[in-house]
């Protein structure tokens, strides 16, 4: 497992512009859009899974989405976790 920092500084060529623009210059993300983590942390599988937790303890909180702007939402903060997944787990094979 790696950083946020890491993994955007090894794949800057393959990140998507969206994605790089989204976590550049920022000292702090959420992961999933749950889970506080500074740019530098170790993005762990125990952080993947608590984040994931969380997020499904928020839906059945709060029910799913009630109009088109927290929709949108959502299916950025979902496309923002697959990303950083893609690129963890490429860093992974790549780090064996």
């Amino acid at each position: 497992m790696t950083s946020l920092t890491n993994l955007l500084s090894l794949y800057s060529s393959e990140i998507p512009r969206n994605v790089l623009d989204e976590y550049r210059n920022k000292q702090n993300f959420y992961l999933y859009g749950q889970l506080k983590m500074s740019v530098d942390d170790i993005i762990t599988q125990e952080k993947i899974n608590i984040a994931k937790n969380i997020n499904q303890q928020q839906i059945k909180k709060y029910g799913p989405p009630c109009n088109n702007l927290e929709q949108m939402s959502v299916q950025r903060q979902d496309y923002l976790f697959s990303q950083i997944i893609h690129f963890l787990n490429l860093y992974n094979k790549e780090n064996k």
